[in-house]
């Protein structure tokens, strides 16, 4: 039987001091209630999802050659929508900074959410190695972007999980004026670069 963990937003790593829970419906009770008082957390099923990061931030030239600008592309993919998935956060130069893949289905909308928090999780985890240089982080969904601005998503499906992940944002970008998120254009620049090719 599988279990649940809790998980925290922006580093990523399970809530040590949780003891992973039983059924999907106790995680999300208590997912609810860590973030009534701001804990800032989620669920995934142990075992059954796979998250990687870089080992140090790096910082390069972007794509359109502009020095000392940490850029990152998110991307992210379902098996059906809703289905399971993932998402990921790259470099430049398509090297990863962070992964995850899970066996819970979620829409894709969900894991583009997700993708954006995590390239922002990254920067700020690594600013005193970037030094607070400007980070820009580029989506290609419209969706995400709208969502982001209007601080809620339209839609019924993942509410609970979609709006503490854009609140989270919204804080985060308020928070930490250097870091912001931009919509890349696919039609002029081609795929962007964390794309799965999965079309």
């Amino acid at each position: 039987m599988s279990n649940y963990e809790i998980v925290y937003n922006r580093t990523m790593q399970a809530k040590s001091d949780e003891a992973p829970l039983a059924t999907w419906p106790e995680a999300q009770d208590r997912v609810r209630e860590l973030n009534s008082i701001g804990a800032g957390v989620f669920a995934r099923k142990t075992g059954n999802t796979h998250v990687k990061q870089a080992t140090r931030p790096i910082v390069r030239k972007s794509w359109h050659g502009q020095a000392n600008v940490l850029y990152m592309f998110v991307d992210a993919w379902t098996s059906g929508n809703p289905g399971i998935g993932g998402c990921r956060a790259v470099f430049s130069d398509r090297s990863v900074a962070t992964e995850l893949n899970s066996n819970i289905a979620h829409t894709n909308n969900f894991y583009e959410i997700q993708a954006i928090e995590q390239g922002i999780a990254y920067a700020l985890n690594h600013e005193q190695e970037s030094a607070r240089i400007p980070v820009v982080i580029y989506t290609d969904s419209n969706t995400a972007l709208a969502w982001i601005r209007n601080g809620s998503a339209n839609t019924k499906d993942d509410d609970i999980w979609i709006s503490n992940m854009i609140r989270w944002i919204r804080d985060m970008l308020t928070k930490y004026p250097h870091v912001t998120v931009e919509k890349w254009d696919t039609e002029h620049y081609g795929e962007i670069p964390a794309d799965y090719g999965r079309k």
